[in-house]
């Protein structure tokens, strides 16, 4: 699903997040796979999920077992700014 969506399955599109690279390319189908296969270590079956709470912690960049081994990250997408929702301020003459 992430593959086919642009790095995101149907609950990274409701919360606005994707999937990317480090240096913020396109994740390859290779990148994706190896991320869903690491879900079998952090799932609640093998130390009822303490795995992906110590590697979130240790790791200091908030990035999962998956996503280590991948080369990937999660980002939030945020929406554009128009240019009428910018403000302008007036500034004194001498400034």
């Amino acid at each position: 699903c992430e593959y086919l969506l642009n790095g995101r399955s149907v609950g990274k599109l409701a919360i606005g997040i994707r999937v990317v690279m480090l240096d913020g390319s396109q994740p390859t189908v290779g990148a994706y796979l190896l991320r869903w296969l690491t879900r079998i270590v952090e799932s609640g079956a093998f130390m009822a999920g303490i795995v992906p709470v110590i590697t979130v912690a240790a790791n200091g960049k908030g990035q999962r077992l998956g996503d280590i081994a991948a080369g990937t990250t999660v980002v939030r997408l945020k929406p554009a700014v128009s240019f009428d929702e910018l403000q302008t301020r007036s500034f004194a003459d001498n400034y």
